[in-house]
């Protein structure tokens, strides 16, 4: 799963090495579930592969005044 939603993000970011998108989106295009795509995304920044830039209202009640997260993938020394 890790892997899946590490190739999604560096799929969307191109040579931008950052990304705006949902969860949701991320949910929808890896086929994986919410609980593992957050659990997921906790283990990929506490490995140092990416940073997550949150929204403050990303909780919010309302689907359209939701903001997407900005995900930043961090480069890795060999």
């Amino acid at each position: 799963n890790e892997i899946a939603v590490y190739l999604y993000l560096k799929f969307r970011c191109g040579d931008d090495e950052n990304i705006q998108t949902s969860r949701e989106s991320i949910e929808q295009c890896t086929f994986i579930s919410h609980t593992t795509v957050t659990k997921v995304i906790q283990s990929l920044e506490d490995r140092k592969l990416i940073f997550v830039i949150r929204k403050e209202n990303q909780h919010h009640l309302i689907k359209e005044l939701r903001e997407s997260n900005i995900y930043m993938l961090l480069e890795q020394s060999s």
